[in-house]
């Protein structure tokens, strides 16, 4: 049985998470695979992306909605609107999060205020498949038509142009030691 996994990510106590699409969020400590799919919560509900805050706590994105687990219990974000599909997160030093959506564009949720970012502040598409935030500071989003780039400021500036993107869909972001951005699409990987 061949499955796909979207989410992926080891923890700061060692633990390995990875989300088989369809499946929900499965936990490996070294010696056990514990299935969190808890009814009606995170059972089938295509999970993308995880992260993890500074107090523990896994960040679980989803179609249903973003969802927190701690410990072995997941409970669906109250901060969210109900129809937003979370497809994407990036965890601030700060604690604040960053989410990508399906179809909503991006949001900010910190100190318990939601920012809702959108095309009115410069996003070209409303799917942000990937997030993440380089040493300078800036906040890098993978949309469907493709990257911008957030500074601390909150202008956003778009790259749909530059020269050396094979493809507008940006699904996954990285930056290696030396400070160069990584840009992974559907047909090629930039730098």
């Amino acid at each position: 049985d061949r499955t796909s996994i979207f989410g992926i990510l080891s923890d700061r106590q060692g633990n390995l998470w990875a989300a088989p699409f369809g499946v929900g969020v499965v936990k490996f400590d070294g010696e056990k695979e514990i299935l969190i799919a808890e009814k009606n919560v995170l059972s089938n509900k295509f999970v993308r992306a995880l992260g993890q805050d500074c107090t523990g706590v896994i960040w679980v994105c989803s179609a249903g909605g973003l969802f927190s687990i701690k410990g072995s219990k997941a409970e669906k974000a109250n901060f969210l609107p109900d129809h937003v599909a979370a497809r994407s997160i990036w965890v601030d030093g700060d604690n604040s999060l960053w989410i990508g959506t399906s179809g909503q564009y991006l949001y900010h949720y910190k100190d318990k205020k939601l920012t809702h970012y959108s095309d009115s502040n410069g996003l070209l598409h409303n799917h942000v498949h990937a997030l993440w935030k380089d040493k300078k500071g800036n906040l890098w989003i993978g949309t469907g038509n493709g990257v911008h780039r957030m500074k601390d400021d909150g202008k956003i500036s778009n790259f749909k142009y530059a020269s050396g993107f094979c493809n507008d869909y940006i699904g996954s972001i990285t930056e290696d030691r030396y400070g160069n951005m990584w840009f992974g699409t559907d047909r090629c990987l930039v730098r």
